[in-house]
C-alpha cells in the first residue's frame, strides 16, 4: 500500500447541531489507529493517539487515562510507571521534587530543578534505610545535622514535646545526647 501525505486538512461541524458518533480515523499500513478523532456525544471530541518517539500536545482541556472525565489537567485511574532510568518528578518549576536515583533508592528534593543532585533532604535506601540529612544512611532511621550543627529529634504529643539532643562535636559536651521537654534550641 503506498502512502498518502496530507497537509492542511480541516473539518468543521455545524456547531449548533453536533451529530453523534461522527468519527475521523487515521491508520497505518497494518491497520492501526493512529489518530482517531470521534464525537461519541455530541458536541464533545475524544482524541486517541499512538504514536512512539513523537510529543502530544493538548493546548487546553484535559486528559484522562483509564478516565472518561479528567477532573485536572492528567487524570490517570491506575497505575503510573515511571520506566527511564533515574525518573524524577517535579512539582512545579524548580520546586520539590522525587528522584530514583539507583534501583529501589528514592530521594526526596526541596527544589534544584530536573537532573540536579542539590537540595536532597531525604533518602530512603535499598536495604529500606532512611537518611534525613545524609546521602549514605547507615541505619533504619539516620539523623545527621548541617556540618556543624546540633542534631534534634522532637517527638510531640500536642500537649508536651521531648527532645533528643546530640551536641556538635564542637559543643564542650560532645559525645553526648540528652532527652529534655521542650523544642529545640530551648
Amino acid at each position: 500500500m503506498s502512502s498518502i501525505r496530507v497537509s492542511n486538512i480541516e473539518a468543521k461541524a455545524d456547531a449548533s447541531s453536533p451529530t453523534v458518533n461522527e468519527k475521523v480515523t487515521i491508520k497505518n499500513s497494518s491497520g492501526n489507529v493512529m489518530l482517531q478523532l470521534d464525537g461519541a456525544t455530541a458536541g464533545v471530541t475524544t482524541v486517541g493517539i499512538n504514536t512512539s518517539g513523537n510529543t502530544f500536545t493538548v493546548v487546553s482541556g484535559n486528559i484522562g487515562v483509564g478516565n472518561t472525565n479528567p477532573g485536572t489537567k492528567l487524570d490517570v485511574s491506575g497505575n503510573i510507571r515511571l520506566s527511564l532510568a533515574n525518573p524524577q518528578i517535579e512539582l512545579n518549576s524548580g520546586g520539590p521534587r522525587l528522584n530514583v536515583p539507583a534501583a529501589n533508592t528514592l530521594t526526596i528534593h526541596t527544589g534544584g530543578g530536573i537532573d540536579s543532585t542539590a537540595n536532597e533532604v531525604i533518602r530512603v535506601g535499598a536495604a529500606g534505610s532512611v537518611g534525613i540529612g545524609t546521602t549514605n544512611p547507615q541505619a533504619k532511621l539516620h539523623l545527621c545535622a548541617p556540618t556543624g550543627g546540633d542534631a534534634f529529634l522532637m517527638l510531640d504529643d500536642v500537649n508536651r514535646n521531648a527532645v533528643i539532643y546530640a551536641p556538635s562535636a564542637s559543643s564542650t559536651v560532645g559525645g553526648e545526647f540528652y532527652f529534655r521537654k521542650g523544642v529545640p534550641g530551648s
